[in-house]
């Protein structure tokens, strides 16, 4: 038994790296053909010049300090973060547009008046409900509408903070100020606080999953029971909020649940706490939602169905004979069509007929050719569609923030570093993770691996934009610290061999 145990754990393994390997490998590869912001050539070598760049500091500095002097760095790189966040917000504000004005309006209007004329808009988007209730409180804590955008600062800071924390358990303190280093350097992280949405305030969720999960790891060890239970039970509830956000930041606690069945962990108990708390969250939060705001006796027949973001995930560009904005992206012609089918029982039908009809014009080759375009438009996007939401309106077109970011004849240099410093994360974790197959022990990576597979499975299904990674970013990052960690060990290994000579 013990023997087909250690096949199975092992297999499930190698799985795991083999399927991220060929992902990033794809990312890789469609960055590298897809560059139209200054080509091949340039983007490479700015890439090259910043991993020089990366392994010095790290040679020369975060290899070196003690650990007092690396605590106090990684102190002051996180405040940097902070402060870069705050900047986002005085110089990329924008006119309220898209489902980010609902949100918006709805929190203002409940702090001024305690009501809302928008009711209807939750009752076709009840997943709004979580995100404008917390626009809301901040409103309520700092006493107006810049509360919001303090909330919204303070979520993109906390993940950064439990980026860095999990990474020093992960690795320790060189890996934790790795990491604030990074933080700093991968703008799309703090260009993003101007945006109070669901992609903002979900991004401290997954992570902060990630962290708890590593506590309760080092409780089980240490047979703390008790502790395990009480971390078991933080992670489940951050990570149902995190759901409730948007739903996909509940794809951590899904691959830690995986991976522990998977290597026969002895946590099966723990895995029915996290099972039980779900549900029992679950259940209150619907019933309060059913009968506090929605208030709907049968089921709500505006509420736009799980089938249609399917369906929108099967479009294509206008320009390809779709209706989407981009492939499998939003479509305005979807929305009208869904809601103009009926009852939730007829839009749900309406949707799967669609489903079938897209599917069958497609056939199988043109499916998966559809599917190729559809992972180049989320994951070419160096980005991560925050220019797009950030110049959409934006107040201020005066400053110099504005003009390196965003002005379309001077922001060139500025898309030049997003693309070189993507591809140049891309390739450290792809790097990381061939080196790390060799030893599958390494229990974070494969987790934190079968995230990204998660999210990328999700998105070639769902409705789907490169802004759709953005609360798995900080996953990201620890990939690619991992991966710096690896290529350095690897490195002095062959560095002892040399010298065994």
């Amino acid at each position: 038994m013990e023997k087909i145990k250690n096949i199975v754990a092992n297999t499930y393994k190698i799985v795991v790296y083999m399927v991220a390997i060929v992902l990033f490998v794809a990312i890789l590869f469609f960055n590298i053909i897809s560059q139209h912001n200054s080509g091949i050539a340039i983007t490479i070598t700015v890439m090259l010049l910043l991993s020089v760049f990366i392994f010095l500091i790290n040679k020369f500095i975060i290899n070196k300090i003690k650990k007092k002097t690396n605590n106090i760095m990684t102190i002051i790189l996180i405040t940097i973060f902070l402060i870069l966040e705050i900047l986002s917000v005085k110089y990329f504000m924008v006119e309220y547009n898209w489902d980010f004005k609902y949100v918006m309006e709805t929190a203002k209007q409940l702090y001024e008046t305690n009501t809302t004329e928008n009711l209807y808009y939750y009752k076709m988007y009840p997943n709004n409900i979580v995100t404008t209730a917390i626009a809301y409180v901040g409103m309520l804590i700092f006493r107006g509408e810049i509360g919001a955008y303090i909330i919204n600062i303070l979520f993109i800071f906390g993940a950064a903070i439990f980026t860095v924390l999990s990474a020093k358990k992960i690795g320790g303190d060189k890996m934790g100020l790795n990491t604030a280093l990074i933080l700093v350097t991968f703008s799309p992280l703090y260009l993003y606080s101007p945006i109070v949405y669901s992609d903002t305030l979900s991004i401290i969720f997954p992570v902060m999953t990630l962290y708890f999960w590593l506590i309760t790891k080092e409780s089980i060890k240490n047979s703390n029971k008790k502790k395990a239970y009480i971390f078991i039970t933080i992670m489940s509830i951050a990570s149902f909020i995190g759901f409730l956000i948007k739903a996909p930041s509940a794809i951590i606690l899904i691959a830690i649940c995986i991976d522990s069945i998977f290597t026969f962990k002895k946590q099966f108990k723990y895995i029915v706490a996290i099972l039980v708390i779900f549900m029992i969250l679950n259940f209150i939060y619907n019933s309060l939602c059913t009968n506090f705001i929605i208030k709907d006796e049968k089921k709500n027949s505006a509420v736009i169905p799980y089938t249609h973001w399917v369906m929108m995930g099967l479009n294509k560009p206008e320009e390809y004979g779709g209706t989407s904005i981009g492939w499998g992206a939003y479509s305005q012609s979807d929305v009208d069509a869904t809601n103009e089918s009926g009852d939730y029982e007829n839009k749900v039908n309406y949707n799967i007929q669609t489903i079938k009809d897209r599917l069958m014009n497609y056939g199988l080759y043109g499916y998966l050719s559809f599917l190729k375009h559809k992972f180049i438009y989320v994951w070419t996007d160096s980005t991560f569609y925050v220019l797009n939401k950030i110049g959409w309106d934006t107040k201020n077109k005066e400053s110099l923030p504005y003009d390196i970011v965003l002005n379309n004849e001077k922001n060139k240099p500025f898309l030049t570093y997003l693309d070189s410093f993507y591809l140049l994360i891309i390739t450290i974790i792809f790097i990381g993770l061939i080196i790390d197959i060799k030893d599958k022990k390494q229990e974070e990576t494969r987790i934190l691996a079968m995230s990204i597979i998660g999210i990328a499975i999700f998105l070639l299904i769902w409705e789907a934009r490169s802004r759709y990674v953005y609360n798995f970013l900080p996953i990201l990052c620890l990939l690619y610290v991992i991966g710096i960690q690896n290529m350095q060990e690897f490195i002095e290994k062959i560095k002892e061999k040399r010298k065994g000579k």
